[in-house]
């Protein structure tokens, strides 16, 4: 499903001048004119009148409208009517008093020229915010920041929060869609009183939370799996410089040689006891492209999520012959390259560039690399001229594809994929399908597709209650329809 959220999109497309200048002269503009607002002093009218034709002349050439640009302005005015005490408790001159239960509030006149001064600046400052982030594309600002050298934190923190809105935004459509189908409801009265209504907006803000929890917890975990070490790292647009010394890659093993061990893996999950793998053995040669199958919770993408690092249990893993471990992690994750069932999870940064840029940055390589290596991997998905796009705007499938390429431009040797064609409509799957069968790595894929994996995987690993019921040809554990049915496959 994609993204529907898109009232939080505040870009405006216009043909004005305020659209065509640099990024970075609007934003230190704008910054200027904010902060001049705020350090004007209480009641200084001329000044103020200055800058409000400064600000309506803005709006004006933007050719944004002014109704627009006043209607998203006026949600300023709920945080500037919390200084509404000032005009009680700031000395001055008493225009008018009145008693209130115990006490009696008097207006200063003092109190009411800092109120009016504090609602001007707001209105100001929030226009000049809306000029700004209408007439300029989100990621252009966020490259604005950087070539401005604002803190890496902040210019992320702000990457993030835009991305993020719009995800959250979705999943509290779809509760408010779900409420909606179930409710009966004809009209805005129907479904109880207000206190009802109370607890129902109540449980579902506690749900969304809890929601947001989890996702950021995936999202960090795609973030691990792709070389995040802590550090904030960005590309600028500037002579291309190296972030860090490439990372050492192990020889590829001889033909015959496993490129991934696994032995006697268990792994239980503490904050439920659940024992997720038992004595989990398995070897996969180079090349080899490989199902994994099972009921829900067989252990699938917990086994997937071994082979990078981000979980560690009991028993050995090694990848090309190294055991995975704290010393080598940044190699491990360089050589495996993890693509997790919600793309939303893997595409965490606000453009696809930055989004397929992340992990060749944190393996170290040159910006010229970097971007090399970006145009080659969204070549290789089929998304040609997508760098530039925003995530949100993105269909399922295309997310899909775009998921994949942050991996590939890695040019990991194994690619661990967790139920890749879940929810693509049958055209969309056919593109997934055939750019699976000529990727040249060594492939294993939890998955619930069986046509899938007749037509991908010659070779099928069952697992069931964390364990391995089965390895063998795919043909042959297909067409065993007692084995399929036994183990919630059909």
């Amino acid at each position: 499903m994609s993204i529907h959220i898109h009232a939080l999109d505040t870009y405006q497309a216009r043909d004005s001048i305020i659209h065509r200048f640099d990024a970075r002269v609007k934003l230190a503009l704008a910054a200027l004119f904010i902060v001049t607002t705020a350090l004007t002093p209480d009641g200084a009218w001329l000044a103020y009148a200055l800058l409000a034709g400064l600000a309506l002349a803005a709006v004006a050439t933007s050719r944004l409208g002014m109704g627009f640009v006043q209607r998203r302005a006026a949600m300023a005015l709920p945080f500037a009517l919390a200084a509404l005490t000032v005009v009680f408790s700031t000395p001055g001159r008493t225009l008018l008093a009145a008693p209130v239960l115990r006490w009696e509030l008097s207006i200063t006149d003092g109190g009411l020229i800092r109120f009016i001064s504090i609602l001007l600046k707001s209105w100001l400052s929030v226009q000049v915010a809306v000029v700004l982030t209408a007439s300029t594309r989100f990621p252009a600002l966020l490259q604005a920041m950087r070539s401005l050298r604002l803190p890496k934190i902040l210019v992320a923190i702000a990457g993030f929060t835009y991305r993020y809105i719009f995800v959250i935004g979705d999943e509290a459509l779809r509760m408010m869609r779900a409420r909606a189908a179930r409710s009966g409801a004809v009209d805005r009265q129907s479904g109880g009183g207000v206190l009802w209504r109370a607890r129902v907006t109540g449980r579902m803000a506690g749900s969304l939370f809890l929601r947001s929890i989890e996702r950021s917890e995936r999202i960090y975990d795609a973030m691990l799996s792709r070389g995040y070490d802590g550090e904030i790292r960005s590309l600028r647009p500037t002579a291309p410089r190296p972030l860090a010394p490439p990372l050492p890659r192990p020889p590829a093993p001889p033909p015959l040689a496993p490129c991934i061990k696994i032995h006697k893996l268990s792994f239980v999950y503490h904050h439920n006891d659940r024992q997720a793998l038992q004595d989990v053995s398995l070897s996969i040669r180079p090349g080899e492209k490989i199902a994994l199958v099972g009921p829900n919770g067989a252990g699938k993408s917990t086994l997937l999520l071994h082979l990078n690092g981000i979980l560690r249990g009991k028993g050995a893993v090694r990848v090309m012959g190294q055991e995975v471990a704290d010393t080598n992690l940044a190699r491990i994750r360089a050589l495996v390259g993890l693509v997790f069932q919600d793309p939303d999870d893997q595409l965490f940064s606000p453009t696809v560039f930055d989004d397929v840029a992340f992990g060749p940055l944190y393996g170290g390589l040159p910006e010229d690399e970097v971007r090399q290596r970006v145009a080659w991997a969204l070549a290789q998905v089929g998304l040609e001229g997508y760098a530039k796009r925003v995530s949100h705007h993105l269909s399922l499938g295309e997310k899909k594809r775009a998921a994949i390429a942050t991996v590939l431009s890695m040019q990991p040797e194994i690619l661990a994929l967790d139920e890749p064609t879940a929810g693509l409509d049958p055209r969309t799957r056919r593109r997934l399908i055939e750019l699976l069968q000529k990727l040249p790595q060594t492939m294993l894929a939890a998955t619930h597709d069986l046509r899938l994996v007749a037509e991908v995987f010659p070779r099928t690993i069952i697992l069931n209650g964390g364990r391995v019921a089965a390895d063998g040809p795919t043909g042959e554990l297909l067409a065993n329809a007692q084995l399929l049915q036994a183990h919630g496959l059909e």
